[in-house]
């Protein structure tokens, strides 16, 4: 499983350009490597409701990782995210 090195992942730079300073820490945690494969093997996928900053304005996001395997049998985590901020 691979989602290439915490520092340098695209999903850092998401992290740091939209999720709100005060959701930023509790994002980066829930989202590490780490984490995410613990969770991911005991559950089909993992979602996190966090602030986002787009544009000036504060909104509700959804984050949701799963884990994916290949025809070859490599296994990689799937991103999606999704605005909420009007979902009831």
């Amino acid at each position: 499983c691979k989602l290439i090195g915490v520092t340098d992942h695209p999903l850092t730079a998401f992290a740091r350009k939209y999720v709100a300073p005060h959701d930023l820490e509790r994002f980066m945690d829930l989202t590490r490597l780490d984490n995410l494969k613990k969770v991911l093997s005991s559950q089909k996928s993992f979602i996190i409701t966090y602030d986002a900053v787009v544009k000036g304005r504060q909104r509700r996001f959804e984050g949701r990782f799963t884990l994916r395997t290949n025809a070859s049998g490599k296994q990689k985590i799937l991103v999606g995210t999704r605005d909420i901020t009007f979902v009831r």
